[in-house]
């Protein structure tokens, strides 16, 4: 499954950066990446439909914590950054590169090594990053604080 889901897209990825390929690719490149992360949520969520359905538990405590490590992480490295006076710009940046994490990744490396109950956090993850970024868009048009 490593194989597949990241050797082999690395080695192609690099064959398609090649100049007279890349031209065309460009254009779509956003997209076919959102899809291809699309599908991997997707698989993490379908193999572990019992536990969405059945156990709203889990994942409530699944959500809660991650919500809680996310939002939380994320809003105290802004009050840190702006009491630092860290630029605006730059302080976004930052505050999502340390609250997001890589859940793409996680979503094949649990399911790799671990089996398919591991990568049910992933997919709540996926929510919560779709969640913070909302509330960073939001947030930097000034319509909440």
């Amino acid at each position: 499954m490593m194989v597949q889901l990241v050797v082999i897209p690395m080695i192609v990825s690099r064959f398609m950066l090649y100049k007279p390929l890349f031209k065309y690719i460009e254009p779509i490149r956003g997209k076919v990446v959102d899809w291809g992360f699309a599908v991997l949520i997707f698989v993490a969520v379908g193999i572990n439909r019992h536990v969405f359905f059945a156990n709203p538990v889990l994942l409530l405590k699944i959500s809660l914590v991650l919500g809680i490590a996310t939002f939380g992480l994320g809003l105290t490295y802004d009050a840190l950054a702006k009491y630092f006076k860290v630029d605006s710009s730059l302080r976004i940046t930052q505050n999502m590169l340390i609250a997001i994490k890589s859940s793409g990744f996680s979503v094949f490396t649990a399911l790799a090594l671990f089996g398919k109950e591991a990568a049910i956090p992933s997919a709540v993850m996926a929510v919560m990053v779709l969640l913070y970024l909302i509330f960073l868009s939001l947030r930097s048009h000034k319509s909440i604080v």
